[in-house]
């Protein structure tokens, strides 16, 4: 198992669906989102608001920081703090108000202001469950029966919590993909039980049964409309992580191209896995970026021209070009970004 892979198809927060990113624009103040307020223990640290393709980003100024943007509909962002994140879900028109510490910032945030019942709803889902649920050893350790009957158990947590928010002053969309991130929650805990048994239980040879995997089998991938929920696609990249592990097992000249065979493997997985167009080309086009986002820019214009099966959505191309205009400022010849002189010919 790769551990890149999947802390990949783990990171959630990269795999929300959004918009473009880029300057707020002078508009009405219905259509701006406003996020402030005080993290503690974190100062001249990155910030970074994430909405699939749509990036924004602060410094954390001593305590304080605030992050304003223009958006037409109401959505879930993850909200990272250097290897730290949180989800939230913002509002136009809204200013939403948080107060946190980076030493407990996923199970200690308190939201106030527009919108605080909703964010609140996040850190007390991250507190049940990490009260409620079983360490990853003895969860995927169970056997097959125990297990299920375990992530029902969660699954009833979830829904009962989000049962209990006020319906009449938070948007309906909320809900509707709220609902959907609880049904893929348990559908990810499903897929990775096979592996996570065969390491915690020292016991290389498990298979599941035909049953357990004719439940996976039987998953919807193919539902665009579900692609706002980071529990959807985070599934679907599983899967993904899954063939193209059995790819590079099973071809070596994935290998040899290094980090840009890893990507191709995932991309020919993708081909492999996923029919509909919409969740075709958004999901390669959020791997692309991850990639070119951490290091392999100088390639991906390649593999994209290579890979003609694929029509990335405009904001996927648009955050590509950025990252190869920040990576092009770092190529022999040009500039040296922040420093005096030129980087070597």
């Amino acid at each position: 198992m790769r551990i890149t892979l999947y802390l990949f198809c783990w990171c959630s927060l990269f795999l929300l669906t959004g918009c473009n990113e880029g300057p707020v624009s002078a508009v009405s103040d219905s259509k701006i989102i406003t996020l402030s307020g005080t993290i503690k223990n974190a100062p001249g640290q990155l910030l970074r608001l994430r909405n699939g393709f749509e990036v924004h980003e602060t410094i954390v100024d001593g305590d304080q920081f605030k992050i304003a943007f223009e958006r037409d509909a109401p959505s879930f962002y993850g909200l990272e703090l250097e290897n730290l994140s949180i989800f939230v879900f913002l509002s136009p028109g809204n200013h939403t108000i948080l107060e946190a510490d980076r030493n407990d910032f996923q199970n200690g945030t308190v939201f106030k202001g527009d919108g605080a019942a909703e964010n609140n709803y996040f850190t007390t889902k991250n507190r049940l469950q990490r009260e409620n649920q079983l360490p990853p050893p003895e969860l995927y350790g169970l056997n097959e029966k125990d297990f299920l009957d375990r992530l029902s158990s969660y699954e009833a947590m979830r829904r009962e919590l989000l049962a209990d928010l006020p319906k009449k002053s938070i948007d309906a969309s909320f809900f509707e993909i709220e609902e959907v991130n609880i049904e893929y929650e348990n559908y990810n805990q499903l897929l990775h039980y096979e592996d996570a048994h065969r390491y915690f239980t020292q016991n290389p040879g498990f298979r599941a049964s035909r049953q357990f995997g004719d439940l996976i089998r039987g998953i919807d991938i193919s539902n665009s409309d579900y692609l706002s929920s980071h529990a959807f696609s985070n599934f679907i990249l599983g899967l993904i992580a899954k063939e193209s592990q059995r790819l590079l097992n099973t071809n070596p000249a994935y290998i040899e191209m290094g980090a840009s065979g890893e990507l191709q493997s995932q991309l020919d997985a993708i081909k492999v896995i996923v029919r509909d167009e919409v969740v075709k080309n958004t999901i390669a086009g959020q791997i692309i970026v991850y990639f070119a986002e951490f290091g392999a820019a100088s390639e991906i214009a390649e593999i994209v021209e290579r890979n003609t099966e694929f029509t990335l959505p405009e904001p996927a191309q648009a955050r590509l070009d950025k990252i190869g205009s920040k990576w092009a400022r770092l190529a022999k010849g040009q500039p040296a970004p922040n420093f005096k002189g030129r980087s070597p010919d």
